[in-house]
């Protein structure tokens, strides 16, 4: 508890498009006070003045929440946000990969002084964008904390993963200039986290949804949500697009996409037991989603980082090799794989030519496809399309 407050406290590290624009709101409404832990000075100190911000959803309907009450430390006060967390009800991390060696730094200290104070067991939900962000995070955590305390860790903290599907763009400078705390989100607010891997027992939470085979809903983000999202990207840069829903509202693009969901759905019944009316609904909703124009999506940031997301194992040919996995035929995605291998070589022509050969060493090379892969004509298909909708076009 807080000085400020009575209220069980949820110590927030980030205070970004996760933090600010997700858990922050589903820890509110649990009547939490969120204290934010974050590097952002003007953030800190806007947030600590008002010890609240503002929400916008957007989309179809319009609302604005005031989300209170909150706190902010700044990450360099090592002393006062390890305070912070000994007396958590639940914490949460959403800084991203390249800082999470220093919030590990600090979750230790925190967490030395709650385990040898005999504190209640703790849950830390993993927002990050990294596989196995939960290992990764706790592997560092026991790399700061005293030997003697890593078997009460074990046995007193849980690192749990998560998935976080809100579309929450990244904060315009204008937006900004006119108030640093306030955020735009979309209305879907479910948080699926690992059931397996919870500790203790979690305040009542809103929006947040513990689930059991925790690996079939990392699937279904990665491959179902964020590949058709990719293959919408891709495919809309290639049309000379800006926005991903004005990409939607093509045709043949949507077409894609849609059959690209459709193709990773059968794959996720089989691999998983999910249903048919499931996956169905799922899909909709995120087409749905995908049109939502207030979000300013644009097709360039669903197309950032084309390694990644052409990697083996990633949304497109990790949601490719499922399918072939499962005997179903991936066209629809490897159409967003063809796309995403124009947009590595050639990414500011959409309409410049790219041979096979061309392609299949970039294939080798991000992703580990080979001469006799059967992806590749699946992938040099979908080429061989867009090199005779080049010609046309010219």
């Amino acid at each position: 508890m807080t000085e400020q407050t009575s209220r069980q406290t949820a110590v927030q590290f980030g205070a970004g498009s996760v933090g600010r624009g997700f858990l922050g709101q589903l820890f509110s409404e649990g009547g939490l006070e969120t204290i934010f832990i974050d590097t952002d000075e003007r953030l800190i100190d806007a947030l600590e003045t008002r010890r609240r911000y503002r929400l916008d959803i957007v989309g179809r309907q319009n609302e604005s929440h005031s989300i209170a009450p909150v706190r902010a430390l700044h990450a360099n006060d090592r002393h006062a946000c390890a305070t912070a967390l000994t007396g958590a009800a639940i914490a949460c991390t959403a800084v991203g990969a390249s800082a999470m060696s220093a919030a590990a730094q600090t979750i230790a200290a925190g967490l030395e002084q709650r385990l040898r104070d005999g504190g209640e067991p703790l849950t830390i939900l993993v927002c990050e964008n990294l596989p196995r962000a939960d290992i990764v995070l706790r592997d560092a955590v026991l790399g700061f904390l005293p030997a003697d305390l890593h078997g009460a860790l074990t046995a007193n903290v849980g690192f749990v993963r998560t998935v976080v599907a809100r579309m929450t763009p990244v904060a315009t400078a204008a937006e900004r200039a006119d108030d640093v705390a306030a955020i735009r989100t979309e209305a879907y607010k479910t948080l699926p986290v690992d059931a397996d891997a919870i500790v203790g027992t979690l305040p009542v939470i809103p929006g947040l949804s513990a689930v059991g085979r925790f690996q079939s809903q990392i699937d279904r983000k990665l491959f179902a949500h964020n590949g058709s999202h990719a293959v919408l990207g891709f495919l809309g840069w290639h049309a000379g697009l800006e926005f991903g829903w004005q990409a939607l509202e093509v045709p043949q693009i949507y077409s894609f996409v849609a059959g690209a969901l459709n193709e990773v759905s059968r794959a996720l019944q089989a691999e998983w037991g999910m249903t048919a009316t499931e996956m169905s609904a799922y899909n909709a909703d995120l087409l749905e989603r995908f049109t939502n124009q207030a979000l300013g999506d644009t097709c360039i940031r669903l197309c950032r980082d084309p390694r990644r997301k052409l990697a083996e194992d990633d949304r497109l040919v990790g949601a490719a090799r499922l399918c072939l996995k499962h005997s179903v035929t991936p066209v629809n995605i490897a159409a967003g794989i063809a796309a995403a291998v124009h947009y590595l070589v050639n990414p500011n022509e959409p309409l410049a030519d790219l041979n096979n050969a061309q392609a299949g060493e970039v294939l080798r090379d991000t992703s580990n496809i080979r001469g006799t892969d059967p992806l590749l004509p699946l992938i040099h298909d979908q080429l061989d399309i867009m090199r005779a909708a080049n010609r046309r076009a010219i």
